[in-house]
């Protein structure tokens, strides 16, 4: 160990607030998809997409370790298949992904793309692109 360093992890509190997040939801067309699947239905796609949109402003303009924050992000999922979630939009996650008995792996992925991102930010050949 180096004298005069430590290892500080991120913890859940590092994480966007909710509000900013849906605050990118203003542009979508969640008025449409409302009308069309109905309130219920439309409100719990707006959940997932709060989710889509934390995993991509931690990837992709997050301050400081954006791996580390996917790592918080991460225990966040396993969390909220657990039941236990402290992240607002994890615990309503948390609720659709109870209601619909909704499988881990797409959220993991989409982690997973996010840390590519870390490292691989451009790909050389369209099957590269389609791969990733």
């Amino acid at each position: 160990m180096t004298v005069g360093t430590t290892d500080v992890r991120p913890e859940i509190g590092a994480l966007p607030a909710h509000a900013k997040i849906r605050a990118r939801a203003g542009g979508e067309n969640f008025t449409v998809a409302s009308a069309l699947l109905g309130r219920h239905t439309a409100r719990e796609l707006l959940t997932i997409y709060d989710y889509a949109r934390l995993v991509d402003e931690l990837g992709d303009s997050a301050p400081g370790d954006r791996s580390a924050l996917l790592d918080v992000l991460e225990r966040e999922v396993e969390a909220a298949f657990a039941g236990t979630p402290s992240h607002p939009i994890m615990q309503a996650l948390a609720e659709t992904i109870r209601a619909h008995d909704l499988p881990r792996h797409p959220f993991l992925r989409l982690i997973e793309a996010n840390r590519r991102d870390q490292v691989q930010p451009e790909y050389e050949t369209i099957e590269d692109l389609v791969a990733y």
